[in-house]
């Protein structure tokens, strides 16, 4: 009997297409139980317009629930690239209805209700997530891990890297008080998913089907800027969902996290430490061309 994974997708889909196609790896994952939808940080009303035009594409109905807009101490400025919507919230069509109810709150019902059972993948910043853990901490021994796209561990890359990635630098509070939490928590960090790419040659193996869904895909990859400037960009967040479903493509090892809080340059900074008792299992490396081809299978396969 094969398992069956319920999951609750939290994002802040639309600023990086990386979240739309992590979506789109989770609708065609027949594995996975896809329960729910939260977005948050900055223009959530948009995030979530996007999330329910690609169900709506795809055919699925999922709740898709409005979180958190603003970091959790309000420090830091949203960054918001503004292209955020194009091609779907701009095309005069009226507003889909998102489900009412504040996302954490959702969260902390679903894991709540489905002790040990329910996994909550954070491709974004961790607004969401540290505000159920702070109104519920208990949830921290209920949830049967947070899958995460965050961080960066620094190491032989000749400084092209940034001290802070972006998902835990936008809230670096929020992601303190998640690592802090206890709760198993398998990190996918930017160091190892800017080693996958989808390419040109990707995209036209997309653009090749016909259904309302890969069109909607291949035109949001398009429009993307990083995608349109280069001719590629990196596959950040289906690495992270793709590293839960398929562990056969990655390699682990259990650490602990410590988010820098303060300073001036290195706020956001994850640094890790190998422990066996560590709750973090970190994504250390992953085999690119496996995990390439299965995404864009994954992008190419029509709904039925």
């Amino acid at each position: 009997m094969s398992t069956t994974y319920p999951l609750i997708l939290d994002t802040d889909i639309g600023t990086d297409i990386d979240d739309l196609l992590a979506l789109a790896f989770i609708l065609n994952s027949t594995e996975v139980n896809l329960l729910g939808i939260t977005c948050v940080y900055g223009d959530v009303n948009v995030r979530a317009q996007i999330a329910l035009t690609a169900l709506k594409h795809y055919g699925r109905e999922v709740p898709v629930y409005l979180g958190a807009e603003l970091p959790l101490l309000r420090l830091r400025d949203i960054y918001w690239g503004g292209h955020e919507g194009e091609g779907i919230v701009d095309q005069g069509v009226e507003p889909l209805p998102v489900t009412e109810g504040f996302g954490p709150s959702y969260i902390i019902e679903t894991v709540r209700a489905n002790p040990g059972q329910v996994h909550v993948a954070a491709i974004g910043p961790l607004t969401n997530i540290a505000i159920a853990l702070q109104q519920a901490p208990d949830i921290a021994e209920k949830v049967a891990s947070f899958v995460i796209m965050g961080g960066v561990v620094r190491g032989n890359d000749g400084l092209h890297l940034p001290i802070a990635e972006h998902n835990i630098i936008c809230d670096a509070h929020a992601a303190h008080v998640v690592f802090a939490s206890g709760a198993p928590i398998l990190l996918t960090p930017l160091n190892i998913t800017v080693q996958t790419n989808i390419t040109r040659a990707h995209l036209a193996r997309i653009q090749a089907k016909t259904s309302p869904f890969q069109k909607l895909i291949a035109d949001q990859i398009a429009r993307y800027p990083r995608f349109a400037q280069l001719g590629h960009t990196s596959a950040h967040d289906p690495l992270a969902i793709a590293a839960f479903l398929h562990p056969d493509l990655v390699e682990t090892m259990p650490v602990s996290i410590e988010v820098e809080t303060s300073g001036r340059v290195s706020i956001g900074a994850t640094h890790a430490k190998a422990n066996p008792e560590g709750n973090v299992q970190l994504v250390t490396g992953v085999d690119v061309a496996a995990f390439e081809e299965l995404l864009v299978q994954k992008l190419e396969t029509e709904p039925a």
